[in-house]
């Protein structure tokens, strides 16, 4: 089985692993590389979709809805990572006014989904004080909640601060950022 994968630079969506032609299984893998002023149709068909920006900024459109200048790092060295969650059945226009390069990793599903711009370090703090006074006061809250509890362990403590504040952030930002609580002891 021939595991490498050659890819020729080129205009729009170049595919280069479909299910059942190539040593993936349940993925399919592609490149979408654009240059200044340029657009392609994406079709999602029956498969979720993540596109991955790799270097430059693009705009998503799909259903009403346009997310801009998603992405910005200059390559995958620099800067943060930034994607494009796009579920099954939608077709979404990707433009950019500069130039982007971007992976696009496709798997069958069997259920519809929201979309959604996965990104790391998403909260900016000036612009987000009051959630993250909330995200302070939920964390207290829980440990004061746990605080009563016999047999205390901390990993028990940790998971529940971590099953708190990811579900608070999902319903207010409707992402699902990684949360890693530390806790010190005095």
């Amino acid at each position: 089985m021939n595991y490498k994968k050659t890819y020729v630079p080129a205009s729009g969506y170049t595919p280069l692993c479909k299910i059942g032609e190539c040593s993936l299984k349940m993925l399919e893998f592609g490149i979408i590389e654009l240059k200044k002023n340029e657009s392609v149709v994406f079709e999602t068909g029956e498969n979720e979709v993540a596109f991955i920006l790799l270097g430059g900024k693009a705009d998503f459109a799909f259903d009403g809805t346009v997310w801009k200048d998603v992405g910005g790092r200059t390559n995958v060295f620099s800067g943060k990572a930034h994607s494009v969650y796009m579920p099954r059945h939608k077709t979404v226009t990707i433009s950019t006014p500069w130039s982007v390069k971007i992976a696009v990793c496709g798997t069958p599903v069997g259920e519809d989904t929201e979309p959604e711009i996965i990104t790391r370090g998403f909260i900016y703090v000036k612009e987000s004080e009051e959630l993250l006074q909330d995200l302070r006061n939920l964390t207290m809250s829980t440990a004061e909640a746990y605080r009563g509890k016999r047999g205390r362990d901390l990993n028990e403590l940790k998971g529940a601060i971590r099953s708190a504040v990811s579900n608070y952030l999902f319903k207010a930002t409707k992402r699902s950022p990684m949360v890693l609580p530390v806790i010190t002891k005095l």
